[in-house]
Order: C-alpha cells, then sequence, then structure tokens
C-alpha cells in the first residue's frame, strides 16, 4: 500500500464522517475553532502587552541626548524637552507598551543641575544614569 493510497483513504473516510454529521454539529465545531483562536490570540496579545515577549534589554532603548536636542544646537531648553517626550511617549504607546509612571517624569528644573535655563549632554547623562539605577531591581 503506498503513502497515496492511505492518504486517499483517509480523506474519504474524513468526507464520509463530514456527511453524517448534523448542520449543529458542524455549526459546533466550527464555533469552537473560533474561540481557540480567540483564545489564542488573546493570550498572545496579553503576553506581548505585558512585556513578556520583548527580551530582556530593558535600558537599551534609552532615548539619546540627539533624540531630545531638536533644534541641533547642542543643548536642550525646556520645550524641546516637553516636545521630545510627548513624541517617544506617544510612539511607546503606538508600539504596545504600557507607560507606567509617567507622573513620576523628572521635571527639567531637576535635569538642569546648574539652572541655566538649558540641558546639557553632562546633565542630560547624569539624569540618564540616575533613571537607570532607579529602574534597576534589587538583587
Amino acid at each position: 500500500m503506498t503513502m497515496m493510497m492511505i492518504n486517499k483513504g483517509i480523506n474519504l473516510f474524513i468526507q464520509e464522517k463530514r456527511m453524517k454529521m448534523t448542520k449543529k454539529q458542524k455549526g459546533f465545531i466550527q464555533l469552537s475553532m473560533m474561540l481557540s483562536v480567540l483564545v489564542l490570540s488573546i493570550s498572545l496579545l496579553s503576553y506581548t502587552s505585558a512585556g513578556q515577549g520583548r527580551g530582556m534589554n530593558r535600558g537599551s532603548n534609552m532615548p539619546n541626548f540627539e533624540s531630545f536636542d531638536i533644534n541641533k544646537d547642542g543643548y536642550i531648553n525646556e520645550q524641546e524637552l516637553i516636545e521630545a517626550r510627548s513624541m517617544r511617549i506617544s510612539s511607546r504607546i503606538q508600539q504596545g507598551y504600557q507607560m507606567r509612571n509617567t507622573a513620576n517624569i523628572t521635571p527639567f528644573q531637576e535635569i538642569d543641575t546648574n539652572s541655566d535655563g538649558k540641558i546639557s549632554p553632562d546633565e542630560f547623562s547624569v539624569q540618564q544614569k540616575q533613571h537607570q539605577m532607579g529602574r534597576q531591581r534589587p538583587q
């Protein structure tokens, strides 16, 4: 007996069983298959929105100074900081990240440690390091 004959026999058996099924049974099978797909989709969505499917490189997606220095003058003023943060938050939400602790964003005045009305690359770097230190979990 060849593989082709076996497949043909299996297909005939399946067709015979389908013919004997009532409409109600066929509908039940379709419904159960659709529910299975729905449950799987929800599970995958929950898994990725919880951050589980994204890897463990926390902090590797930290913004750089250049992405905040919108006018490219070598400093970040308060308006640039607000605009860059807004764009970043919007982008992250669209990517499916849950935005927690946005109420705890460091104010401009705390990052501008010398109070000259602009954030230098050094001040930005210090703030980034402090932010990362705050995000690390105690071991």
